[in-house]
């Protein structure tokens, strides 16, 4: 990785698009300080440098031309920055998700709204669970056209995405010694049992954990980085791990809503 691709992506975060993406990220790395340019003249850009990113993209703070903080987010794969991009759209009237201002299918890249605050599980702080539940319901409330929700993928798809990489890289590292094969396997099949139906679906963020929740301050909680799904409300999944260094906790939560159920372990 050359000092020019470094500006954007550390060592840390190539192998996770690596493990997640295979070897031709590599290649996909070499040009995306190029890709970059061609974006920021085309959109009239002001590049200030990379940002935090996930599994399956590379996030860069960028300035529009009327002074409004943005982010550019490029993915290896254009059909799951699409994908993303379309998603968010249909849940822009909950004001709950970043806005999406441009979209590049050939390039996978998309504009979006810059929001401010750290995620939860940056920040380490538990949110009284009325407040994830209103998140949830906010986002299941938004009316989108039978049209739009065939094109989503079914919820268990993506549940046996999660579990068929979680197994890979559970017999790859040390989890291997803490979460058994049967804990694995009991895990999926109760996500199979939340996933089946077929009446009065919704779309579904599909991958709502605190590192993907922001604190949006008066907005509330707002959602990032959703992999597109559709299910019925009762079957929105909240999981994910929250603490602060030196802290120890564990814990879980149920909603007292027969439409949304959810649970939140945590482990600092």
């Amino acid at each position: 990785m050359n000092d020019v691709t470094a500006r954007f992506v550390d060592e840390r975060q190539r192998r996770r698009l690596e493990r997640r993406f295979g070897g031709h990220v590599t290649e996909w790395l070499a040009e995306l300080p190029a890709v970059v340019e061609k974006i920021a003249t085309e959109w009239r850009l002001t590049v200030r440098g990379g940002a935090p990113h996930g599994r399956t993209a590379v996030v860069v703070h960028v300035t529009l031309p009327d002074g409004r903080d943005g982010v550019l987010k490029l993915c290896p794969d254009a059909g799951l920055a699409v994908s993303e991009a379309h998603l968010l759209r249909m849940w822009a009237s909950s004001h709950r998700v970043p806005e999406v201002w441009a979209l590049d299918h050939e390039r996978g890249a998309i504009l979006l709204e810059h929001i401010g605050g750290d995620t939860l599980a940056e920040i380490g702080v538990v949110p009284p669970m009325v407040t994830i539940g209103t998140l949830i319901s906010q986002l299941h409330e938004v009316e989108v056209p039978r049209s739009q929700l065939i094109e989503l993928r079914p919820l268990m798809a993506r549940v046996q995405f999660i579990f068929d990489l979680s197994g890979r890289e559970r017999n790859e590292g040390p989890a291997a010694e803490v979460v058994s094969t049967t804990a694995m396997h009991q895990g999926y099949c109760r996500a199979r049992a939340l996933a089946i139906g077929e009446v009065d679906v919704v779309p579904l963020h599909g991958d709502l954990h605190p590192g993907n929740v922001l604190d949006g301050g008066p907005r509330g909680l707002v959602a990032i980085d959703p992999r597109a799904a559709t299910e019925t409300p009762r079957s929105t999944p909240w999981t994910g791990r929250c603490g602060r260094p030196g802290a120890s906790s564990r814990w879980s939560g149920a909603s007292t809503s027969s439409r949304t159920p959810w649970v939140w372990t945590a482990t600092a």
